[in-house]
């Protein structure tokens, strides 16, 4: 064979082995049953003592600003100028606000929770407490966490077990205490009491009680709330909540509804109740003027005898009623200009009065406008802070309002005053006119101007109160609730078919993916395909692992000629291969075959010993030489002395015949043996010497077959030495002990052109050893004849080569 004929550039495609897959799996159902049944238990386990997850849902609607009012309702806020617009997005902000839930944890007492101790997990007592859990804390001091656990006694008395105030163990002067009695803590007071119903005298076991502040809770709880849209209807709301006691979360779910329809209409009615309040302020003062007028009237009516003034008096007062009344409705204008700046300068975001008789409408609409952004803002601050980018916005667009109102007020009240002013005028020249009336008929009519003038401005603030207390009434519920709490009285979590489901996938995967990630970074040979999938050289056969004495490893099996065992049929298989494969000898007579490896104890001397009886028990005439002069190993697995003479001693030149060193075999007539005699101290330098293949070439005329035990190639140079004379190396691979690494090394030494016609002798095959692997270590069955009947294994020895 030529240098290249062993080796092939071409590109290798990657093909999965299924088969090899597929056994690996098999050898795995132990160790697979064993992590199924131990992964589906600690399933069990799991869901056995892990506290249940329950989910409830309530379906609700939002009236909006048409459907969520009466007709009275919406004709009364236009012409109060109060709108009430509704925004899905802002209704669930303050639905999941901690203001409101606040609100719902407080009125159902959430925020203390009742469980019966169990061995592994305690149990939640919610509507089956047999007592009741009262605290009362000390000034300032609400946000108190209690955890209390207790046992009962079958009678009148409860012991304590532990007390804990936010964390903090409290001792108390006793721990026995009667139902209804008062503890005293740092923190408030407590008691326990009975429900109704109950028998004390048959309570026994323990029980956890524990209180949370309330705004600790309110928050747990939004946290666990969901509040989605629907699709179709984006005024409904489905509003979820996860919990651990079912009754509980319906109980949560509908307070939650009926607390903010509470709210909301506590938010709606600000406006109203605000406008209420200057109307009353007004028609007081109102009321406390016309009395004053009526009275001066009728007395002094009475004083002066005055009943009928007569036409011409009238014709007079006419003209002066014209401009009275014209001053008098800009005076009215005024001071209703004066009264809303009044209350417009005393707070930022307070409502103003809209609608009261102000007769600029672009002024009613911008304070209507004012009303709303201010009704948002306060609603918004329920749920939330000045902080929140959307109270941020509406800030600015009251402050936008603010300035416009302002101006608008300040242009009414010049242009009010420059009309006043020319009305006056025109008054005053018309006043000289009736100068000539008597003094009582002109103080009369005065009087009744001013009468005039109170009456229909008391009669207009009293219809606008009753409109706004029309409307005040006719408010109602925000959310229409469609399906009250409802859902499955099974938990969400932990769900049993998902949970077993997830163990058996990963008492499955987990084991297999282990094997996986060993295989992967497995860095040993232990497959032919690990050889045959690294390089093109040749892969004689394999070699099983042989029996060997563990007290002294030299001694190995050696094959006999009559042997039925694995090893034996290996070596004859092996034998039969050699004779059948061509190899191209550089020289005429015997074939000259080194054995070596890249490293030591990878059983080259053992496989050139039991490959040379293997040859000489087939008749041919073999001549094994022991040609690693730095860690000979051959003498001792054959028992032979190392200071015997030797290889070393002839190419020394201490000894000038070379037939002097041949040993015969004891019991093998056909083979020979030159052992390496003493170490010298230069191996390579003796092997280098012409005088080696001179004799070698000499030899091959006496023999059929030399085969040379040479040191490793990766270790020291005389494997490359002797490989020149050498017709082919047969190269030994050791099953689970040779690394990847030394396969590319020979790949390149062959490439380099180092060594040529090299073979590949896969070693020390555990066949009886079962492997996760496959059948056995190598993870290949390896039949080649050596079972089925046809050979004796020794079932009672364990291989260990």
């Amino acid at each position: 064979m030529t240098e290249r004929e062993f080796l092939n550039d071409k590109e290798r495609a990657i093909k999965v082995d299924y088969r090899k897959i597929s056994t690996i799996l098999w050898n795995m159902k132990y160790i697979l049953l064993m992590s199924i049944i131990l992964c589906l238990t600690g399933a069990y386990f799991y869901i056995r003592y892990t506290t249940p997850i329950y989910k409830k849902n309530i379906t609700v609607v939002l009236k909006n600003q048409q459907t969520q009012y009466s007709d009275n309702y919406q004709l009364i806020s236009n012409t109060l100028g109060i709108g009430n617009k509704t925004s899905p997005d802002n209704q669930i902000f303050i639905l999941k606000s901690a203001t409101l839930m606040s609100r719902v944890v407080e009125l159902g007492n959430f925020n203390v929770r009742y469980f019966s101790k169990g061995r592994f997990i305690d149990t939640e007592q919610y509507t089956d407490s047999p007592v009741k859990f009262s605290f009362k804390p000390k000034v300032n001091n609400e946000k108190v966490n209690i955890n209390l656990e207790i046992t009962f006694s079958a009678g009148k008395e409860i012991f304590i077990d532990s007390l804990s105030i936010n964390n903090e163990p409290i001792s108390l002067p006793t721990r026995k205490i009667n139902f209804g009695q008062v503890v005293n803590t740092p923190a408030g007071s407590f008691n326990l009491t009975a429900q109704e119903n109950i028998d004390v005298s048959k309570l026994i076991g323990q029980m956890c009680i524990t209180r949370s502040n309330v705004e600790n809770a309110a928050r747990a709880l939004t946290g666990a709330l969901e509040i989605t849209s629907s699709a179709q209807q984006p005024d409904a709301l489905i509003i979820s909540l996860r919990e651990k006691h079912p009754k509980r979360i319906e109980d949560i779910l509908n307070m939650l509804i009926d607390e903010y329809n509470i709210l909301t209409k506590e938010n709606d009615s600000q406006s109203i109740l605000s406008t209420i309040s200057f109307l009353d302020e007004r028609i007081m003062g109102l009321e406390d003027e016309l009395e004053e007028v009526e009275g001066s009237f009728t007395k002094y009516q009475t004083a002066n005898e005055l009943v009928d003034l007569g036409s011409q008096s009238q014709i007079a007062m006419n003209s002066e009623q014209g401009y009275k009344e014209r001053s008098n409705d800009l005076r009215l204008q005024l001071n209703l200009l004066a009264n809303i700046k009044k209350s417009f300068e005393s707070n930022v975001h307070e409502l103003i009065p809209a609608n009261i008789g102000i007769i600029d409408g672009t002024l009613n609409t911008s304070i209507s406008q004012y009303n709303q952004y201010v009704i948002d803002r306060n609603r918004m601050l329920a749920g939330s802070s000045e902080n929140n980018p959307k109270v941020q916005i509406i800030n600015d667009l009251i402050a936008v309002l603010r300035r416009n109102i302002k101006q608008s007020i300040d242009n009414l009240e010049a242009d009010y005053k420059l009309q006043l002013q020319s009305t006056t005028k025109q008054q005053n020249l018309n006043q000289r006119e009736l100068t000539a009336m008597p003094s009582k008929q002109l103080a009369l009519t005065r009087m009744s101007r001013l009468q005039q003038v109170k009456e229909p401005l008391y009669t207009l603030l009293q219809q606008k109160r009753e409109e706004a207390l029309l409307m005040l009434s006719s408010l109602s519920n925000q959310a229409y609730v469609v399906d009250k709490a409802f859902g499955s009285d099974f938990p969400i979590y932990p769900k049993g078919g998902d949970i077993y489901m997830l163990a058996l996938i990963v008492s499955i995967f987990v084991p297999v993916f282990i094997v996986l990630i060993m295989n992967i970074f497995r860095d040993k040979i232990i497959f032919e395909k690990d050889i045959t999938d690294r390089t093109d050289i040749l892969l004689l056969g394999a070699i099983p692992s042989a029996l060997k004495n563990r007290k002294s490893p030299m001694k190995a099996h050696i094959i006999t000629a009559t042997g039925r065992d694995p090893l034996t049929e290996s070596f004859r298989m092996l034998r039969t291969k050699l004779e059948n494969f061509t190899i191209n000898k550089k020289k005429q007579g015997g074939l000259i075959l080194q054995i070596s490896s890249s490293g030591p104890w990878e059983g080259k001397s053992f496989v050139s010993i039991n490959m040379s009886l293997s040859l000489a028990y087939l008749g041919k005439k073999v001549l094994l030489i022991g040609a690693d002069l730095h860690k000979p190993a051959l003498s001792k697995y054959l028992g032979i002395d190392s200071k015997e003479k030797g290889l070393s001693t002839y190419l020394a030149g201490m000894v000038d015949d070379i037939h002097q060193v041949i040993i015969p075999h004891e019991s093998t007539p056909n083979l020979e043996i030159i052992p390496a005699g003493p170490i010298p101290l230069n191996p390579s330098e003796l092997l280098s010497l012409p005088l080696l293949e001179k004799t070698l070439d000499e030899l091959r005329n006496e023999y059929d077959y030399i085969i040379i035990d040479s040191a490793p190639f990766l270790v020291v140079s005389s494997g490359f030495i002797i490989s020149k004379y050498a017709d082919c190396t047969l190269y030994i691979v050791r099953s689970d002990y040779t690394k990847f690494s030394a396969i590319d090394a020979l790949n390149s030494i062959v490439k380099e052109g180092s060594l040529q016609s090299v073979m590949l002798l896969l070693n020390a095959v555990s066949f009886n050893k079962k492997s996760i692997y496959g059948v056995s270590r190598s993870g290949q069955a390896y039949g080649y004849g050596y079972g089925y009947g046809y050979v004796e294994h020794n079932k009672k020895n364990k291989s260990n080569l």
